[in-house]
């Protein structure tokens, strides 16, 4: 008997853990909103793409209607790298702050919600915005866009907190579920520097 016990606590403990490693579907939603929005060429890129061709006159109102009416449209094609994990982050004075006035639990640390690999292929881009490996040669292209990670995403209720790093710049994006769908409540940079102290991930 006291076996069978020991056992059933030893299974119930790794469920447990198990849980916080998992990515759900809800992680996937919100991924894939953020690659939505985020993973774009950069302003002098998207002039310079073939679907403008033509146009030789970019203050022109021709020009002009077509930039407005194409957004997400690519011809040319363009690429980037996401990070195939969700990083762990330890708390910082930042965060904290971040994570209060959001009402949020403390942040948990990265021995009780550790990096998880995730699915590449369940994240889908934009038509001709190809997703290609960290040490692939298309990163000297001139239509490569950049580099980009997400954290592990923390949820209390209806709202998530995740980090978004693209290149050099780091943010974290507030997210709420709304009729059933997560979308962006608002986002804001993260600092180099808080109250004298320096925010390293």
């Amino acid at each position: 008997m006291i076996k069978i016990l020991n056992y059933l606590l030893l299974l119930l403990i790794i469920l447990g853990c198990s849980k916080k490693n998992k990515i759900i579907k809800d992680d996937y939603e919100i991924m894939q909103y953020l690659v939505n929005e985020n993973i774009a060429p950069s302003t002098s890129q998207y002039l310079n793409d073939s679907i403008f061709a033509g146009f030789h006159d970019k203050e022109s109102a021709e020009f002009k209607k077509k930039y407005n009416s194409t957004k997400n449209v690519y011809s040319s094609k363009y690429y980037y790298t996401l990070s195939d994990t969700l990083f762990a982050y330890e708390s910082n004075g930042f965060l904290n702050y971040f994570f209060a006035i959001e009402g949020f639990n403390t942040i948990p640390s990265k021995s009780k919600f550790p990096p998880v690999k995730l699915d590449l292929n369940k994240i889908t881009s934009y038509r001709n915005l190809i997703r290609i490996k960290k040490n692939s040669p298309l990163k000297k292209d001139k239509n490569f866009i950049g580099d980009y990670k997400m954290s592990r995403i923390i949820y209390q209720g209806n709202k998530a907190i995740v980090l978004w790093f693209d290149n050099d710049d780091k943010g974290v994006y507030i997210m709420k579920k709304e009729n059933g769908r997560w979308i962006e409540d608002y986002g804001r940079g993260i600092p180099v520097r808080y109250n004298n102290e320096d925010i390293v991930f």
